[in-house]
């Protein structure tokens, strides 16, 4: 599912060759609509004996691209000044608490300031929190304090950093874990749809996989939890499927959608990894995904050297 179209395949693993494929126009307002009007146009006798879906999708990708997906806010705790504005999220502030690069604790978190922000949040419109401490991999503590206290004031659900990655950058954990609340809906919405769109053919019972953004697939349950592992999962599918119908080893492979540009690299027939993790746009992440370049030029943008 991309942000222009949905695509769907049969594919015969023990004969390795496509049996049917089909086109329709994705329905934002209503995945569902999209997903079942592409199912219909494929042969049912054939749909029916589908024991695994396999989903990608470029809605991550894209809802980042054009800050998209529900608001979030996101509080840090460092000792080093933070350029709040640089971050893309709909209510960020600075907050006390701080871990040395040890785990030990330099300053306490501010429980009054704390409820102070979880409410301005809520009046910013924020849905969800993300926390993300310097030092929290080591000791989380302080990122476990702040999620219960804005949780227990206003009902906030906070993601915090250290749940998702062990990476040492705060602020590319920051971002990760905002981004990561930030596609929770969007998400669960597509997985939902196309389960009962399978489920209208009797394939409820089908094992859905999503593509993680390393060209891997997680299960459909675990997706829920952690959406931002499918930022570049659209990308990443598209270098994997070139890597098998490609005869050479060595390639750039290009994915033109109608929202993006995605290019990446096949080096002795395998997509190669960022060492840093995804990077969409200008934001650093630390979700472990292809070393793929994604920006906001679609199929009927213009294109220069």
């Amino acid at each position: 599912t991309g942000g222009t179209y949905t695509d769907a395949v049969i594919f015969d693993f023990g004969a390795d060759r496509v049996l049917a494929n089909a086109k329709a126009v994705t329905t934002h307002e209503e995945l569902i609509v999209g997903i079942r009007a592409v199912l219909a146009k494929l042969p049912e006798a054939t749909l029916a004996q589908v024991t695994r879906v396999g989903l990608s999708t470029t809605l991550a990708t894209n809802a980042f691209v054009e800050n998209k997906g529900r608001p979030v806010g996101l509080l840090l705790m460092s000792r080093f000044d933070v350029d709040e504005a640089q971050l893309p999220f709909r209510f960020v502030h600075h907050i006390k608490g701080g871990m040395t690069i040890d785990g030990r604790e330099s300053e306490a978190v501010d429980e009054a300031e704390v409820r102070h922000c979880a409410r301005a949040a809520i009046a910013s419109g924020c849905q969800a929190l993300a926390v993300s401490g310097f030092g929290s991999v080591v000791n989380p503590i302080h990122e476990q304090q702040v999620a219960r206290i804005a949780f227990d004031e206003c009902g906030l659900h906070a993601v915090c950093g250290h749940e998702l990655t062990s990476e040492l950058n705060f602020l590319e954990r920051a971002t990760t874990a905002a981004m990561n609340a930030k596609l929770v809906p969007l998400i669960e919405t597509l997985i939902d749809a196309v389960a009962a769109a399978m489920a209208d053919y009797g394939l409820q019972d089908a094992r859905i996989m999503v593509v993680k953004g390393d060209g891997s697939q997680l299960l459909a349950e675990v997706a829920r939890t952690v959406p931002v592992e499918t930022v570049l999962s659209g990308p990443a599918a598209s270098v994997v499927g070139a890597a098998k119908l490609f005869a050479g080893t060595d390639a750039v492979v290009a994915d033109m959608g109608g929202t993006t540009l995605d290019v990446a690299v096949l080096r002795d027939g395998f997509p190669q990894l960022s060492e840093r993790g995804a990077r969409i746009g200008d934001f650093q992440t630390s979700v472990r995904a292809m070393r793929a370049q994604t920006i906001g030029l679609g199929g009927d943008s213009e294109i220069d050297l």
